[in-house]
């Protein structure tokens, strides 16, 4: 599980056992940010934080809906 901090304050964490590790990840397409990495087919995606906007656009792309999960920082 990848976790760290978007630009906006967001903890963002992609949980490798509810991605569908899509062929074609819709999240990574909607990405502004090009945050979302695949480095092997057919896993989970890893998030780089570096690059993330926070804007959230991979959450409402994802076909599964609850991928990544947040929370923000006390």
């Amino acid at each position: 599980m990848s976790v760290g901090t978007a630009r906006n304050g967001l903890v963002l964490r992609i949980d490798e056992s509810l991605c569908l590790a899509c062929a074609d990840c819709l999240a990574r397409r909607q990405c502004r940010g090009s945050a979302i990495r695949i480095i092997d087919r057919g896993e989970a995606p890893f998030l780089d934080l570096s690059r993330c906007w926070g804007c959230m656009t991979c959450v409402a792309a994802c076909p599964g809906g609850q991928w990544p999960r947040q929370d923000r920082r006390p």
